[in-house]
């Protein structure tokens, strides 16, 4: 196994760090059907789309990649199986039953199937982000005992490269002052986060490249950002079309946290427009943290449910 991984890294088939581990974070995403990488066809490349409320009128980060490379790898252990994460139903923090974390409230179960998911949120769970590329663009969060449930329309998603990131900093206890943080480099972008994320949900639509590795996965800052704690296994725990992407993730995987910072956005990946579908509306990925400046959401889960109950901290 060992002299097969270094030929193949010897022939460039592979990046491969010092200790022999397949490096997770440059595998190719294989064929884009003609398309520019980040362009969507039918979208005007223009100026800036995403200059909504709480844009916050900061430069873009970052330029495209015009290698067109994508990262959609992650680490993998020696058996080929996903680093770390206890399955959901183990016994872990907060045991209270198959897969519950009973410190978390009831909340809301939200039965995704991948088709029209959005419509499966209560109105009060669907969010209206920013930088929309269409009216039906619209982000759900919500959640019960057992799972995290988001879902990010998006026309962006017509490009089934395109990748919806959703940021947490999970704490059992309270959260403390929010320290600036960065997130997961993609086509040569790193958004700029307004806490130090613990963990971030990666989704989209074409989950594994021509490499074969998938990318639908709970991603943990470790090693910059390329270790899989958790793969999300296609039509169980994600879903992916041409028009939205849905994940459920386990709170144990999480470590069943009774506070969460949150954002998310779409890594458009097109010039001046990279980031696109982001919330809160304070949130600028493209922009780095000054100041008291946050744009996320901080959320108290053993309450409400409703986003009214969340503190959006701008």
């Amino acid at each position: 196994m060992a002299r097969a991984l270094w030929a193949a890294c010897l022939l460039g088939i592979v990046g491969c760090a010092a200790n022999g581990e397949v490096d997770a974070g440059r595998f190719d995403a294989g064929p884009r059907d003609g398309t520019d990488a980040g362009e969507i066809p039918g979208f005007d490349a223009g100026p800036r789309m995403d200059a909504g409320p709480g844009d916050g009128g900061g430069q873009d980060a970052g330029t495209l990649d015009d290698g067109g490379a994508l990262d959609d790898g992650g680490a993998r252990t020696d058996g080929g199986g996903v680093d770390g994460g206890a399955p959901a139903g183990d016994a872990g923090p907060g045991d209270g039953g198959p897969g519950l974390c009973p410190s978390i409230s009831a909340g809301a179960t939200v039965a995704l199937d991948g088709i029209d998911d959005i419509s499966a949120y209560p109105a009060a769970q669907r969010l209206m982000p920013g930088g929309t590329l269409a009216p039906s663009d619209a982000i759900g969060i919500s959640w019960d005992q057992e799972f995290l449930y988001v879902t990010v329309a998006s026309a962006a998603f017509s490009d089934g490269f395109r990748p919806a990131h959703v940021y947490l900093e999970a704490s059992s206890g309270p959260l403390g002052a929010a320290t600036p943080g960065t997130g997961k480099e993609y086509d040569a972008l790193t958004a700029e986060i307004g806490f130090t994320p613990t963990h971030m949900i990666g989704i989209r639509p074409t989950n594994a490249a021509s490499g074969g590795m998938p990318y639908n996965a709970i991603w943990t800052p470790a090693a910059g950002w390329t270790t899989q704690s958790r793969l999300l296994a296609d039509g169980v725990d994600a879903w992916g079309s041409s028009t939205e992407v849905s994940a459920r993730v386990a709170w144990r995987d999480l470590g069943c946290p009774t506070q969460v910072r949150l954002t998310a956005h779409v890594v458009y990946a097109m010039l001046a427009n990279e980031w696109k579908d982001f919330v809160p509306l304070t949130a600028t990925p493209w922009m780095a943290r000054t100041g008291t400046t946050g744009g996320f959401y901080e959320i108290d889960l053993t309450g409400s449910v409703a986003p009214t109950a969340w503190t959006d901290v701008p």
